[in-house]
């Protein structure tokens, strides 16, 4: 490779690894609140602190990222929260440059790759879960980098980078349970050459995996039960390969369909009513995943391009998005919901077969000084950017009241809530504090109820009862609203 230009790819990398960087720390200084899946995260990570693998195994069953949480926070001392922004910083990193070294392969020259990284970093199925604490982002740089590593090994065929593809595949499993689509990405060598000289490079791509294929055997057989705390395995293997349990699943709810929305006349098309409605829930989420924005910047492009023409890397490409497809297919005919968290990487897969399109267009377009075109790309890209970062509604009010509450309810009050957010900065800021997480229609069995409410929303209304007093209450701009009611019993003996 040229000198020259093996520099500017390096600057392009550095300026990509920089820029996420910045977006994460802007993400993450704007963040109000923790999500979810990252308090989750974190109470697994510090019971791994105080109990192990036994403790965690109570709390989820894929630990993976909270024990890197754990063991970050012993070497940093910091709190675990800041040791998952930091992580995933670097992830996010790690992701945005591998994306860069994947389209270094597919793309002609600096100034494409220069508009590659531009999409690249403002693109928002990537940039919105920023200020997430989330494992997602793992798995999705170390299957990247997988795929980078399979795309090096398809041009040399060595030990040493099947020996890090092998050591990075298993990363990406250990993040996510999902990875295990990789053990099909060797298949496609097959279609490269002869059967038996692509079973001898897929031989030598898996000589790690075929040396514990005993040990895996012996998981498959039940020989030995894994630790609980990797329950997940059995788990998986049980979902996705029995059978029955899904013809079962299928006809439970084909026959609500039948007997609940389709007359007799109809009934007979319920199970493909019922599957063909999941398989478009799932386009839909990638649809909507991959904006509109780019859609429409890829259309106008295409209508002035020729189509790309075919070659190695986009016959992988092609064949990578079609097993990240048969992944989200099981998933949704098992499980009958999919969050667009799950489509993130087959999009970001179809990001990269329309970059060489892109690219070419935009360039052209440069050249051309088409500043229409140009134009509306910029406004495409940074409307992307600033609606994956900007917060439109601030939620610093859920955060307040259960700090206010830690801080003033009487000690020893007994205190519900329907919100793990609740109970999370409550037990942060003040460990002794007595707060459970229930149904809400439950109050009358504790001092204290803290409630959120959003604005039109009075699912969670339960000021109408005489008994409830409101001790404290904190709302934001829109009008949402955190209170704390406090439940007085006319009768002491009534629950």
């Amino acid at each position: 490779m040229n000198t020259t230009f093996a520099n500017d790819i390096t600057k392009i990398r550095i300026i990509t690894a920089l820029a996420s960087l910045f977006l994460s720390l802007i993400a993450v200084y704007f963040d109000d609140l923790i999500n979810a899946d990252g308090i989750l995260y974190i109470n697994t990570a510090k019971a791994f602190l105080t109990g192990g693998l036994e403790e965690t195994s109570k709390l989820y069953n894929w630990p993976f990222y909270s024990i890197i949480l754990a063991y970050l926070h012993k070497i940093t001392t910091m709190s675990l929260e800041t040791n998952a922004y930091f992580l995933n910083g670097l992830l996010f990193i790690l992701l945005n440059d591998t994306l860069i070294r994947i389209s270094n392969k597919i793309l002609p020259n600096k100034k494409q790759l220069l508009i590659a990284a531009l999409f690249i970093i403002c693109f928002q199925p990537i940039n919105e879960y920023r200020d997430f604490i989330i494992r997602d982002v793992g798995y999705w740089a170390f299957i990247s980098l997988s795929l980078y590593y399979f795309m090096l090994y398809l041009e040399t065929p060595t030990i040493k980078i099947a020996t890090i593809w092998q050591l990075v595949a298993i990363i990406a499993f250990l993040f996510r349970i999902e990875g295990i689509l990789l053990l099909g990405l060797p298949l496609f060598l097959i279609s490269l050459q002869k059967p038996a000289a692509g079973i001898k490079r897929i031989l030598l791509l898996n000589y790690l995996f075929l040396a514990c294929l005993p040990l895996f055997v012996l998981i498959a057989l039940n020989s030995f039960s894994s630790n609980l705390a990797f329950k997940k395995i059995n788990i998986a293997l049980s979902l996705y390969t029995s059978t029955e349990n899904f013809l079962t699943q299928l006809n439970d709810n084909t026959s609500i369909i039948k007997t609940q929305i389709l007359n007799k006349y109809s009934e007979k098309y319920a199970s493909l009513l019922l599957i063909s409605g999941l398989i478009a829930m799932l386009f839909f989420k990638l649809l909507k995943a991959l904006n509109l924005g780019y859609i429409i910047l890829y259309l106008i492009s295409s209508r002035h391009q020729k189509p790309t023409n075919t070659n190695q890397i986009r016959n992988l490409l092609y064949y990578f998005v079609s097993l990240n497809l048969l992944v989200l297919i099981v998933f949704v005919l098992h499980r009958y919901f999919l969050s667009t968290r799950y489509t993130v990487m087959t999009v970001i897969c179809i990001l990269l077969l329309t970059l060489p399109m892109l690219c070419n267009y935009l360039e052209s377009a440069w050249t051309t000084k088409n500043r229409f075109i140009l134009f509306l790309s910029g406004i495409i890209l940074f409307y992307n950017l600033a609606d994956s970062i900007i917060q439109s509604n601030s939620k610093h009010y859920i955060k307040n009241t259960a700090i206010w509450a830690a801080e003033n309810l009487p000690k020893g009050s007994k205190i519900l809530t329907d919100e793990t957010t609740i109970q999370y900065y409550a037990k942060d800021h003040n460990k002794s504090t007595d707060i459970s997480v229930d149904n809400l229609k439950k109050y009358r069995r504790y001092d204290y109820t803290i409630v959120i409410k959003k604005k039109k929303n009075t699912e969670n209304d339960i000021s109408s009862d005489d008994k409830l007093t409101r001790v404290y209450s904190e709302k934001n701009k829109r009008g949402d609203d955190a209170s704390i009611y406090r439940y007085k019993p006319k009768n002491s003996k009534e629950e």
